[in-house]
């Protein structure tokens, strides 16, 4: 935001147009805007200044904040001297995900002005864009701030690669990253300006004590139905939290959509209803940037009017009220409202052409003095210059973007657009440290699975509208990385275009060479449920991985003694005199069961608990109160769903070895996940009765085909690697409990006695 008597840009390119024409053209200029988010209800109301007010001068209520209006008032000023965060764009895109591969750009507004202005000004430009799907992500980076002035390691990847590769003459250095204006002068007038917004707030509302909380106006998003599937996981990130802005917009500029944040201060009452109030030396004319400054600010937030108050010295002497229409002739001023818009297309053209890698971080930079703007894909070129990715401040921030938009993609639209979310979350899973971000990973691949598998695979009545899609795949996920690897290399890791060239209607022609996605998940049943198998292997091992590091955390912390209640009686411990002899007729597997309870009653510090339900209760090996739990019973769930579905393919296809391995890893799994949640057969009914039925028909198939056992004796004795993962994540579980009688449901345990026998014996 330019404040009043900004010193004028050195760099100013005087364009003489003819201002006839330009009414005209500022009359085709399509623009709309709505809020998304503001921070006040409604326009603050203003007062006119007399004429002959001191704004040198404080007002009483200057940096007071007993009202709404002067909280919002003194929350604008103080964003001018805040530095804004390298990642605003990042927490507007979290605030609305449902926007993220909808829009063409989410940043700050004073981002958007200054790439307008390139043809216009010879000041430097540098920024990092960042691309999910659609959408490109615009923040500033400070040159000077971040490579000259720091020496901290966080960025030493980028400033070998600045000093290398950007300034060929390192004595150019101060030239091409102009520090910000921080000059006396302009503190001055930035002075001046919040006193002139305190002065011009209504009287009767300056003395007004409200709620300290003030209101937020939202603007919701339609309602969409949610997909139940993904309500149950546990939501990894934090909540997003609003604030960085004043106001956030969804501004329309021609066809071109954005996501801005900006902290214009907007006023309004009696007859002028919606206005944005500007200070100005009576002296100093204005130039090109600032008049295009006030045009946009303005078509950002939809505000119809322009009130410019001129003074001398502090000194109010008149005000004049501007259309937003009419900025672009204003004296001193004139530019051709056509050619912004011509430089918007062509800037949002080269940046989509050739920033196409999602996950990638680009550099936007423009020297000062130089008549051409450069995008470097840093991710490529400096992919020797970092020891890990995660040197890039922006690679983690970027990943869990990716997740949070998948996330919400598969809310909203379940699985029509199951190619795009898969792709979002394969680029998050490529970004994200497994052993730092397990929760996240852990949901993406749970998520991902999901996409493959859907609960109702095992119901008879969706089997049929499963395999017509079955009949059209293509899917391939060679061939899509293949492609993706092809296309992209026509960008180049290094571009460049013409300043000149940016303000030439149509000048650069977006070229096809949008973000390549997976296709739609399709394919067979077998091939869905072997690509999901994969995923739930992944999440499962990095879940226990999780949970060990977890206990290894927490065994360091010191326990906390038990104390007696005194309203309870305390427990006696008590062991009959005469003790059982375990009679000889019993067989070896109730020789077990008892050897496991007496070393679990040797365990405890109380005698274990007996029911009905369970024949020993031992406490869940995960951790209790955190993701891990809630995560783990819905993978080995899905893992079930999907085991399932590959020992019905088989049967179908008669290789019945394999048909009773995957139903025997399917009850596995089942079983650890109902003796963790602690769920018998609740909600379950449907998959425990297509397993038994399952499980009766390949038995009864052997019975008829025993003339090929040794084929079936081959086929149900292998295992993968994702298959030993799964399985021994599984046993963890099983293992924790020590025995597990399945109470009121089927007997799982001796349910399992019908993989013996055949001479197939795991």
């Amino acid at each position: 935001m330019k404040h009043e008597e900004e010193p004028e840009d050195d760099h100013t390119r005087e364009v003489h147009v003819n201002s006839s024409q330009q009414l005209a053209c500022c009359d085709d200029i399509k623009s709309s805007a709505v809020v998304k988010y503001a921070t006040i209800s409604m326009p603050t109301q203003f007062a006119q200044l007399q004429a002959s007010t001191n704004l040198n001068a404080a007002p009483a209520n200057w940096l007071r904040s007993n009202s709404e209006v002067e909280r919002y008032v003194k929350n604008v000023q103080a964003s001018w001297g805040r530095e804004r965060s390298n990642f605003s764009s990042f927490s507007m895109a979290h605030c609305s995900p449902d926007l993220v591969d909808e829009l063409d750009v989410i940043s700050d507004s004073e981002n958007i002005k200054k790439l307008l202005k390139i043809p216009y000004s010879k000041g430097p430009v540098s920024m990092m864009v960042h691309r999910i799907g659609k959408t490109l992500l615009l923040d500033e980076f400070d040159v000077h701030k971040h490579l000259i002035r720091q020496q901290q390691a966080d960025w030493q990847w980028l400033r070998k690669f600045y000093y290398e590769t950007v300034l060929q003459d390192m004595q150019e250095k101060d030239k091409c990253c102009l520090k910000k204006n921080k000059s006396r002068g302009y503190l001055q007038s930035r002075n001046m300006f919040s006193k002139f917004l305190y002065y011009s707030i209504k009287s009767n509302e300056r003395d007004f004590i409200d709620d300290p909380e003030p209101p937020v106006l939202r603007v919701e998003s339609p309602s969409l139905q949610v997909d139940q599937s993904t309500q149950a996981i546990p939501d990894p990130l934090p909540e997003p939290k609003q604030g960085e802005f004043q106001h956030t917009v969804l501004w329309t500029f021609e066809d071109i959509r954005m996501l801005i944040g900006t902290d214009l201060p907007i006023f309004g009452g009696g007859t002028r209803p919606c206005v944005s109030l500007r200070l100005r030396d009576a002296n100093k004319p204005i130039n090109i940037l600032t008049g295009i400054d006030y045009w946009l600010d303005n078509l950002m937030c939809n505000v119809p009017e322009l009130a410019m108050c001129y003074h001398l010295d502090g000194i109010v002497q008149n005000y004049e009220v501007l259309k937003t229409e009419d900025i672009p002739s204003m004296t001193d001023s004139n530019f051709s409202s056509t050619v912004i818009r011509d430089i918007a297309q062509n800037i949002l053209s080269f940046l989509r052409t050739n920033a196409t890698k999602e996950g990638h971080t680009y550099w936007l930079f423009k020297e000062a003095d130089s008549d051409v703007v450069k995008l470097y894909d840093l991710s490529t070129l400096c992919a020797d210059k970092m020891e890990d990715r995660n040197e890039n401040p922006f690679t983690v921030p970027v990943g869990m973007l990716l997740y949070r938009v998948a996330r919400n993609m598969g809310q909203r639209s379940g699985h029509k657009k199951s190619g795009t979310i898969r792709t979002l979350l394969k680029n998050c899973l490529l970004l994200l440290n497994k052993d730092q971000y397990s929760q996240v990973v852990t949901s993406a691949n749970y998520l991902l699975s999901d996409l493959h598998v859907t609960d109702d695979i095992f119901c008879p009545d969706c089997s049929s509208s499963s395999s017509s899609s079955d009949a059209d795949s293509d899917y391939d996920d060679e061939n899509c990385e293949n492609v993706n690897q092809t296309e992209v290399v026509n960008s180049g890791p290094e571009t460049s275009v013409a300043v000149d060239t940016l303000r030439l209607p149509d000048k650069i022609k977006y070229q096809k060479n949008d973000v390549v996605r997976f296709p739609d998940v399709r394919g067979t049943t077998e091939e869905r449920c072997l690509e999901a198998i994969s995923y739930i292997a992944e999440g499962l091992q990095c879940l226990d991985l999780s949970v060990i590091q977890y206990k290894k955390s927490q065994e360091g912390h010191e326990e906390v003694p038990l104390r007696c209640n005194p309203l309870e009686a305390i427990p006696l411990r008590y062991e009959p005199i005469r003790k059982p002899d375990i009679p000889d007729s019993k067989s070896s597997e109730e020789n077990k069961e008892v050897n496991k309870t007496a070393l679990l009653e040797q365990h405890c510090d109380i005698n274990p608990v007996m029911d009905s339900d369970l024949t020993v209760k031992k406490t869940n090996s995960l951790p209790v109160g955190t993701w891990h739990f809630l995560s783990k019973v819905l993978l080995l769930r899905k893992a079930a769903i999907a085991y399932f579905g590959l020992a019905n393919a088989k049967y179908v296809l008669e290789k019945y070895g394999h048909a009773l391995r995957y139903v025997k890893m399917s009850l596995h799994t089942f079983d650890a996940m109902r003796t963790l949640s602690g769920d018998r057969t609740e909600g379950h009914d449907h998959l425990l009765s297509a397993l038994m039925g399952l499980t009766g028909d390949v038995r009864l198939m052997l019975v008829q085909h025993r003339n090929s056992l040794e084929v079936y004796r081959e086929e149900y004795t292998y295992m993968n690697d994702h298959d030993s993962a799964i399985f021994h994540s599984a046993d963890l579980e099983l293992e924790g409990y020590g025995l597990y009688s399945p109470g009121p449901g089927p007997d799982l345990g001796r349910f399992k006695t019908c993989f013996t026998g055949f001479g197939l014996q795991s």
